[in-house]
C-alpha cells in the first residue's frame, strides 16, 4: 500500500502549517508515498512544516503540487525523500520561499509543466541530482537568492 502524510484534493483556501511528517514505510515504485500532496487545489499556504523521507525506498516527493493554483510554500524543512524535495507540476502561480531542502535522491526542487513560478531564498544542498531543475516545459520561472551547494548534478539547471 502507499500513503501520504497530508493529501488535499480539490481544496480551496487551505493552510498547512507547523506539521511534522515522517515517512516510515514507502509506497510502490508506481505509487510512491508523498510527504504533502496538493492536487487540483486553489489558493494554499504551506508553511513551517518538517517533512522527512527518512531515506525510505519509494518515499516519493516531500512536497508535490499537481494541477494546483496560487500556492505558496515557505519556511519548510524537507529532507531524505526518494524523489524530489519539492515537485511543482502545475500551470498556475507558485511561490517557493525560504525552504531548506537536503539529501533527496533526485532534485531539491523540480519545476515542470508550470508557468509563473518564483523560487527565492532558502538553502538547497546535498541532493543526488540538481539543486533546482527547471524542465523545458516550465515557463516564467524566477530564481533569486537561493543558496545551493553540494548537489551532485549541479546547483541550478534550466533547460
Amino acid at each position: 500500500s502507499y500513503g501520504y502524510g497530508i493529501w488535499l484534493t480539490g481544496a480551496r483556501k487551505s493552510q498547512i502549517t507547523s506539521n511534522t511528517v515522517s515517512v516510515k514505510k514507502g509506497g510502490t515504485s508506481k505509487h510512491p508515498s508523498q510527504g504533502v500532496k496538493l492536487e487540483n487545489c486553489n489558493t494554499a499556504s504551506i508553511k513551517s512544516n518538517k517533512l522527512y523521507g527518512n531515506s525510505v525506498a519509494n518515499s516519493g516527493n516531500g512536497l508535490y503540487l499537481v494541477k494546483a493554483k496560487s500556492i505558496t510554500a515557505s519556511s519548510n524543512k524537507i529532507s531524505k525523500f526518494s524523489k524530489n524535495g519539492i515537485c511543482v507540476d502545475t500551470k498556475s502561480s507558485t511561490t517557493l520561499k525560504s525552504n531548506t531542502i537536503s539529501s533527496c535522491k533526485e532534485n531539491g526542487i523540480v519545476v515542470r509543466n508550470s508557468s509563473n513560478a518564483s523560487i527565492s531564498g532558502g538553502k538547497i544542498s546535498s541532493n543526488k541530482q540538481k539543486g533546482i531543475y527547471v524542465h523545458k516545459t516550465a515557463k516564467k520561472v524566477t530564481i533569486k537568492s537561493v543558496k545551493c551547494k553540494g548537489n551532485k548534478g549541479g546547483n541550478i539547471k534550466k533547460k
